[in-house]
């Protein structure tokens, strides 16, 4: 408990805590039987993330491509890839300073040969290209960065 800092009796009394206003005392939302459950959802989003994004995916393979399931691959594939940078993060955080920026920079360059490589796949005919615009504007950018 801190102390006020003077002479005397003053001194021994404890410090009131002051609270901001507006300083709501009781839980902020009504607790119902479904909040625990959502609770431990949203605390274990970089696992379910992957698992949404393969599901979405098998769907998308099994009943066609349809553009309300397109909206949802997309936003899966992106919640895929923050839950892959976390993970990464928190390994990094792990291993310490030197090795952690490296695993930073490898996980993103992995996302991104995957991402690279998919498109080959999907794209057909005339993506030949692709490879070496896609290696040609990150060294744009890296050289941009630096310089």
């Amino acid at each position: 408990m801190p102390i006020r800092v003077g002479v005397g009796a003053e001194a021994a009394a404890p410090v009131a805590k002051i609270r901001p206003r507006g300083y709501i005392t009781g839980p902020r939302f009504p607790t119902t039987p479904a909040r625990p459950a959502v609770a431990h959802l949203i605390r274990h989003w970089t696992a379910l993330a992957p698992l949404a994004a393969a599901a979405l995916l098998a769907l998308a393979t099994a009943i066609g491509e349809r553009p309300w399931l397109l909206v949802g691959c997309g936003a899966a594939l992106i919640a895929a890839v923050l839950a892959a940078v976390h993970h990464a993060e928190v390994i990094a955080h792990r291993v310490g300073e030197p090795l952690g920026t490296l695993v930073l920079a490898l996980a993103v360059t992995v996302i991104e040969a995957a991402l690279l490589l998919s498109l080959l796949v999907a794209g057909g005919a005339g993506m030949e290209t692709l490879p070496r615009d896609t290696v040609y504007a990150t060294v744009m950018i890296i050289t941009t960065g630096v310089v």
